[in-house]
């Protein structure tokens, strides 16, 4: 159902869709190949209007760069958004690692 649900929701025709979506996580309960598919849909609906999504699949993360990731991360009791830089993990990127490999091994901050 949920998956359904995220499937009409980003093929809405554009006239039906707000200007900003937010998602929570919408990797839950969806198999792998499916998370695959939602994140698709979320880039190209993201080329019009302004999508954010929560999540915290490595899959999920895998489907971007690091160019369209933003970490949020726990400072002395403030919140703090950090953009990430592409270049800063180059050397990674070009050993073969993941967005989501970079995320889960705690190279792009973000951990609990």
């Amino acid at each position: 159902m949920r998956f359904f649900a995220l499937v009409t929701l980003l093929n809405l025709p554009p006239e039906m869709l707000p200007d900003v979506i937010l998602l929570d996580e919408p990797e839950l309960g969806l198999h792998p190949m499916a998370v695959g598919l939602v994140a698709e849909m979320v880039k190209a609906v993201g080329r019009d209007r302004q999508v954010i999504v929560a999540t915290q699949s490595p899959l999920f993360v895998d489907a971007f760069g690091l160019d369209q990731v933003i970490v949020v991360d726990l400072d002395q009791d403030a919140t703090v958004l950090r953009q990430l830089d592409p270049a800063q993990y180059a050397q990674w990127i070009e050993q073969g690692y993941s967005s989501g490999r970079l995320w889960t091994g705690n190279l792009l901050g973000g951990a609990p």
